[in-house]
């Protein structure tokens, strides 16, 4: 996890730093929807699967001679029946954020299409809170109280993306995306409080995959 955070952090370095001091840069900064699909395995819960669409702010570079990159910043929401506390059936649900970091190259198809294929670097983090009422019947009579939860999840990706550009004038583009990343390192971090008693535990949370379309307009300048 550790070294993971440190790889991202000089991925980050490198991305603003690319920007900084290259030349020729083309710019396009605009708004993105990405439904995206999660599945991680939590070591000792197994796998579990989530919806988690965000709205993202994307930006997306390129220099004369097709070197390009990319970085979003997304918010939304995870949705799972896979976090729900015992055998309730109704969908978990909590906030999520998502940043990530892209570098690749750019290929031109005539003179308003531009595809780009990109190496990426992710962080995500959702947050789940569930609360269900209790009652137990015993010898002294019905016992009722509460059992609350909260799971962080945070997870460390790599991967790869393809993007389309259609430009739709000079100055207008359309985005189209496909990111399939797999998450190399992570923790399920859960706290909560049973009938009085408090608990709290860390578990270990890595890759199967992520898939996470988008589709969304920028404007280059």
């Amino acid at each position: 996890m550790r070294k993971a955070k440190k790889f991202f952090l000089a991925a980050a370095v490198a991305f603003f730093g690319a920007l900084a001091f290259g030349h020729n840069w083309k710019h396009s900064a605009g708004l993105s929807l990405a439904p995206a699909w999660h599945s991680i395995h939590v070591r000792g819960e197994g796998d579990k699967s989530s919806f988690v669409p965000q709205l993202s702010a994307r930006y997306f570079g390129e220099m004369d001679n097709g070197f390009c990159l990319t970085g979003t910043v997304g918010a939304g929401v995870l949705a799972s029946k896979d976090f729900k506390l015992d055998n309730e059936g109704d969908f978990a649900a909590g906030p999520s954020l998502g940043l990530s970091f892209g570098a690749g190259y750019a290929f031109h198809i005539g003179e308003r299409c531009t595809l780009a294929a990109l190496g990426s670097l992710s962080f995500d983090w959702a947050q789940i809170r569930k609360r269900k009422e209790l009652s137990t019947i015993t010898s002294y009579g019905r016992i009722t109280g509460s059992w609350t939860q909260k799971d962080d999840l945070l997870l460390f990706g790599i991967g790869a993306e393809i993007l389309g550009i259609f430009k739709l004038s000079d100055r207008v583009s359309l985005l189209c995306s496909l990111a399939v990343r797999y998450f190399d390192a992570g923790a399920l971090i859960r706290s909560g409080e049973k009938q009085g008693k408090s608990y709290d535990d860390s578990f270990e949370a890595r890759g199967n995959l992520c898939v996470a379309p988008s589709i969304g307009a920028a404007l280059t300048f």
